[in-house]
């Protein structure tokens, strides 16, 4: 799961963009103001890219991956990993 790793709003204010200017200068959409509000990160790149411009930071700064037990499972992660570490030892 794809989480923030900063409180956006919180760091945009901090650069000067608070809600009110953001919603003057049609900066973030509504919907993205209120995304940030509530932790959604399902934001679009260009979204993502902004921020990373007005913030003077990476991607990475503001977001990071926290893989939930049902993701590992559902992709199978811990049973790829094994069978990783078992070709390297040529026991596939």
């Amino acid at each position: 799961m794809v989480v923030y790793k900063v409180d956006v709003l919180k760091e945009l204010k901090k650069r000067g963009y608070d809600t009110g200017f953001i919603r003057a200068k049609h900066i973030f959409s509504e919907g993205s103001l209120q995304k940030f509000r509530s932790q959604d990160t399902s934001i679009n790149r260009q979204t993502i890219n902004d921020l990373c411009v007005i913030l003077e930071c990476q991607p990475g700064d503001i977001l990071e991956v926290v893989p939930t037990d049902d993701e590992i499972e559902r992709l199978e992660v811990e049973d790829r990993k094994a069978y990783i570490a078992m070709a390297n030892k040529g026991l596939s």
